[in-house]
């Protein structure tokens, strides 16, 4: 098998994609809300998802994946980053 079916891509960049709008829709109807930067990275981020998810067929199942993980992790060290930016303005 050299690509992933439909199924498949929309299974693991679709369901990344769905997940990250539902968490965000959860937590701006939160009072804490989001941290700057987020619905962009996150909108981002699934869009990105989403597009690999039409497309991806293209795409060995390794690169897909690769691919798709690839985002999550970007979007994880985005998060972290922005974090640590935060914290240290809040100190100084």
């Amino acid at each position: 098998m050299d690509h992933l079916d439909a199924g498949a891509r929309w299974a693991l960049a679709g369901g990344g994609a769905l997940y990250l709008a539902c968490l965000t829709a959860a937590q701006r109807a939160t009072e804490q809300g989001l941290l700057a930067g987020t619905m962009r990275a996150r909108t981002i981020a699934g869009v990105v998802l989403v597009v690999l998810a039409l497309g991806g067929g293209v795409l060995g199942p390794v690169t897909f994946t690769a691919l798709t993980a690839g985002t999550l992790v970007l979007l994880v060290v985005f998060k972290l980053w922005t974090a640590q930016r935060l914290l240290r303005s809040s100190t100084t």
